[in-house]
């Protein structure tokens, strides 16, 4: 795993330590950092199944493929560059969170049409 911005460590599933994240969604990732241009906050990068299970995730979660990652957001403006700047990159499957971004580059085996935008209910 080679990342610009990113260590291992803020990618790493947080039960196993493992980390499987895939070089082409770590360079959107770096990307999308360049273009901001200022760091951005991983809250939830890889997950081993185990992982993904016990916190709720989906089953074949985007995560558990090292195709996903939650991005912190501080303000809306952040929010707004980040949606932004992952549609620049060809991210087209984006979830809104009160305080994070979600992006992968997941596919249909997951239940939901290639390109899609969600908000998660709080």
């Amino acid at each position: 795993m080679i990342s610009r911005y990113f260590k291992i460590e803020e990618l790493e599933c947080p039960c196993c330590k493992k980390c499987e994240m895939d070089d082409e969604f770590l360079n959107v990732l770096d990307r999308i950092r360049t273009i901001l241009g200022k760091p951005i906050v991983v809250n939830s990068g890889y997950r081993c199944d185990k992982y993904n299970k016990k916190i709720g995730g989906k089953r074949n979660s985007a995560h558990v493929l090292g195709l996903a990652a939650d991005l912190l957001v501080a303000n809306s403006q952040t929010r707004l560059l980040i949606v932004k700047y992952a549609l620049d990159c060809n991210i087209t499957r984006i979830g809104i969170g009160k305080n994070f971004i979600h992006i992968d580059m997941g596919d249909d085996h997951t239940g939901h049409p290639p390109l899609v935008m969600w908000h998660y209910y709080e």
